[in-house]
């Protein structure tokens, strides 16, 4: 009876030896390929993410894996510092190739305020039942129905909107303010937004060309946009309109406001006057009746000082998300 009990124990033993054996090679022979996989899925995670949920381009530079992340961004910021560098060589040794047979301004004064991210079906103009612009709402002026933004971002649409196109190829030296320099203009720009991020350089680079350029926050990172009003510019706008009245001068005042760039609540200088579904929303109104209240102070500042004409657009608008639910937001993307 005992040798048949030590039988017995001896063969569990050996086939729990022999279990515990497999598994260990089983491990030893898969763990490379385990680690791989939950290391890829932490570095995919957050890109599609963005991709699937917010249609936006797949980008590895979104990934959570710190490494990844700080050596994907490396490689992006050099590659676009590469490429800006290829292209202001180009727009310092290029002239524009404006001809200009005669100037005829009908207007002592021009200005252009390019906002950011208002969708026009949230204006009352165009059917929105809040009154959002106020003041463009009863202004004397024309409103277009069908200007519609070239591209759902900042830096391909103001490509397009600032430069003269060719052949599908916007010509870098022959934007807006090229234009208004060679036929005798005081050009200014001023603009709340940072030069240096993929965002900003479509129209930083018009910018500089200006003969007279304010950037109140360059090297800001884009997460910081908003720690200050777009109401700064009207300063410096009294300032140039003094200036330019004295120099006898037509001038083209251009400026680039944060307007309603996500997010929104960080956008407030006033608290929000009414609620529209939640809060983000509710913010996002309000920083639309921000700009309307900037922009009457712009038109007052100038015709203050003469005969004016003023344009204001959006560089684009937004996308709802989750849009039949109370969470429902708007953000960067190519859908509706």
């Amino acid at each position: 009876t005992n040798k048949q009990t030590n039988k017995q124990t001896n063969k569990q033993t050996n086939k729990q030896t022999n279990s515990d054996t497999r598994q260990a090679h089983w491990f030893s022979r898969y763990s490379p390929l385990i680690l791989l996989a939950v290391f890829a899925v932490l570095v995919l995670h957050k890109p599609t993410t963005h991709t699937l949920k917010r249609h936006q381009p797949f980008d590895l530079g979104n990934t959570m894996v710190g490494n990844v992340h700080f050596y994907i961004r490396s490689l992006q910021i050099f590659n676009q510092y590469q490429a800006e560098k290829a292209e202001a060589q180009q727009l310092l040794s290029d002239q524009p190739a404006w001809h200009i047979e005669r100037v005829q301004p009908k207007y002592q004064n021009f200005a252009l305020i390019i906002g950011e991210s208002v969708r026009a079906d949230y204006l009352p103009m165009y059917g929105f039942p809040i009154n959002t612009s106020p003041y463009l709402n009863q202004a004397n002026g024309l409103v277009l129905e069908n200007f519609i933004a070239p591209s759902p971002n900042t830096q391909l649409s103001l490509t397009r909107m600032l430069h003269l196109t060719h052949q599908n190829k916007a010509l870098y030296t022959n934007s807006i303010i090229s234009l208004a320099n060679a036929a005798g203009f005081q050009t200014h720009w001023f603009s709340t937004q940072p030069t240096g991020h993929e965002a900003d350089t479509a129209a930083s680079r018009v910018g500089i060309q200006a003969k007279h350029s304010t950037f109140y926050d360059p090297n800001a990172p884009r997460e910081k946009i908003g720690d200050f009003s777009d109401f700064i510019v009207l300063e410096g706008l009294n300032q140039a309109l003094a200036a330019s009245n004295a120099a006898d001068k037509p001038s083209l005042f251009v400026f680039h406001i944060n307007g309603s760039h996500p997010d929104f609540c960080k956008r407030l200088v006033q608290p929000v006057s009414e609620h529209f579904k939640n809060e983000n929303l509710s913010c996002y109104l309000e920083t639309l009746k921000q700009t309307d209240a900037l922009l009457e102070k712009i038109a007052k500042a100038l015709k203050a000082h003469g005969s004016y004409s003023m344009i204001y657009l959006s560089d684009h608008g937004l996308a709802h998300t989750d849009k039949n639910t109370h969470q429902v937001t708007l953000l960067n993307s190519t859908k509706h």
